[in-house]
C-alpha cells in the first residue's frame, strides 16, 4: 500500500497567470483544483485524494495530502507532504490574450460618453462568463473591440435587447467545416 503513495508531484501551472492545470482546465490554486490536479495524475493508482494544505510560495513547495485506500471493502487513511515541482506552460486564455486572437469585433459608434459607458459593460459581461477583449482600437467615427467569444458576445446584444448590424466574414475552413468571425455595428446616439 505504501509502494503507491508518490514520492513527489508534478503539477503543471500556467505561467502569467498563475492557475493550477486540472481535469476541468486551469483553475485558481485552491484545495479542489490541488486535489483534482492530483487524482488525475495518479488515476492509475486509483486512489482518492483530499488536499490538507499547500504553499506554493516557498521555494521548497510541499502539498500535504490525505490519500484515501480501498482495503478488503473498507478504507484507509494516510497523510503525507508530497514534494511538488511546478512545471509552467501557458495556458490556452492567457495564450490568446497575447496573440491577438479574436472572434468577434464590436464596432461601437457615436455619443462618445455613451460608447465609453457601454465598453466597461461589455467588458464586465464578457470578463463575468469567461471571455475577453484582446483589443481596444479607436477609429475616426469611434470604438472598435475585439472580443474572444463571439457566441458570448451575441448572447451579450440580446441580453440587453441592443440592436445591432452584424456581418460575417470568413476567417478560417478547420476539418471541411467554415469558420467566420462575427461582426457587429452599434450605433450609441
Amino acid at each position: 500500500m505504501k509502494k503507491k503513495i508518490p514520492e513527489s508531484l508534478a503539477l503543471i501551472y500556467c505561467k502569467r497567470c498563475g492557475r493550477i492545470k486540472s481535469p476541468e482546465g486551469y483553475r485558481p490554486p485552491d484545495k479542489e483544483s490541488l486535489a483534482g490536479a492530483i487524482e488525475h495524475q495518479l488515476h492509475h493508482l486509483k486512489l482518492q485524494v483530499t488536499v490538507r494544505s499547500f504553499d506554493l510560495e516557498k521555494k521548497d513547495k510541499v502539498v500535504s495530502v490525505e490519500y484515501k485506500f480501498p482495503v478488503d471493502g473498507d478504507y484507509v487513511f494516510i497523510d503525507v507532504d508530497t514534494p511538488v515541482t511546478m512545471d509552467h506552460q501557458i495556458c490556452l486564455d492567457d495564450y490568446r490574450k497575447s496573440s491577438g486572437y479574436y472572434e468577434a469585433i464590436i464596432q461601437l459608434r457615436g455619443n462618445k460618453e455613451r460608447i465609453e459607458r457601454m465598453v466597461v459593460k461589455i467588458t464586465k459581461f464578457l470578463d463575468a462568463r469567461g471571455a475577453f477583449i484582446g483589443k481596444i482600437e479607436e477609429t475616426d467615427a469611434g470604438i472598435d473591440l475585439y472580443t474572444s467569444d463571439k457566441s458570448l458576445t451575441g448572447k451579450f446584444f440580446l441580453f440587453y435587447k441592443l440592436k445591432t448590424k452584424k456581418s460575417y466574414t470568413l476567417y478560417s475552413i478547420r476539418k471541411g467545416k467554415e469558420i467566420y468571425r462575427h461582426t457587429y455595428l452599434l450605433r450609441l446616439d
